[in-house]
């Protein structure tokens, strides 16, 4: 089951610390088994277990097509919006191919947030 809203997987944790908004609003701890770099694994390590995960709606409806047997479900409160990082190794900061692609990146993330 994929649900938005209880978690057992999520990104975003770089500096070690697992908390997040269901935490912090419900006031509960989560008993958090993996934290991913990427969304893109959320399927295959939910898939298959007792985990949950809170992710994006564009990324869960993704998840769904992809896994038809995997749920979604909206979050049961109100939350501020999530944000979105992108990230690359220091080494490219100058390489005009990856300058390309982040910018293409940065583009097409405008343009889908102001739908």
């Amino acid at each position: 089951m994929a649900a938005r809203g209880t978690a057992g997987a999520r990104p975003r944790a770089y500096n070690g610390d697992l908390r997040g908004t269901v935490d912090d609003r419900l006031g509960v701890e989560r008993r958090v088994r993996c934290s991913v770099a990427s969304f893109s694994a959320i399927g295959a390590i939910v898939d298959g277990s007792q985990l949950v995960a809170t992710l994006p709606d564009v990324f869960a409806a993704q998840l769904v097509r992809q896994r038809p047997h995997l749920r979604s479900a909206p979050f049961p409160f109100a939350h501020p919006a999530g944000g979105m990082d992108l990230l690359w190794p220091a080494a490219l900061d100058g390489d005009d191919a990856c300058a390309f692609v982040r910018a293409a990146i940065i583009d097409i993330a405008k343009q889908r947030s102001s739908v």
